[in-house]
């Protein structure tokens, strides 16, 4: 029989894969960083005639505690750079809506 999805009697083992992707533009004009193309999306993929016996597990513990105060100060220094984008965005927006106005 198979392992899990499309099982009837006789089906090939199979491995399905679901999660979420973005997709990059990693060509630029001046060779640096890449641009967003296009927005998060779901995907899945499914791979026939999987040797279940040889795949090796990637998910690991954390190898060490996490520092709360770290994490804490990590989140707000994150919670800042997000707003000021958002502020920046605000104003620019506000500015578009300014200049169709003249």
């Amino acid at each position: 029989g198979g392992y899990g999805g499309g099982g009837g009697k006789g089906a090939a083992p199979s491995l399905r894969v679901v999660g979420k992707v973005t997709a990059w533009n990693s060509t630029s004009p001046n060779g640096e960083g890449g641009t967003l193309h296009a927005e998060e999306s779901s995907f899945s993929m499914v791979k026939l005639e999987v040797d279940r016996s040889a795949l090796v597990p990637t998910i690991k513990p954390f190898s060490r505690e996490v520092d709360e105060n770290e994490m804490r100060r990590e989140m707000e220094a994150q919670r800042k750079l997000d707003k000021a984008d958002a502020d920046e965005l605000r104003q620019l927006l506000e500015d578009v809506r300014a200049a169709k106005r003249e």
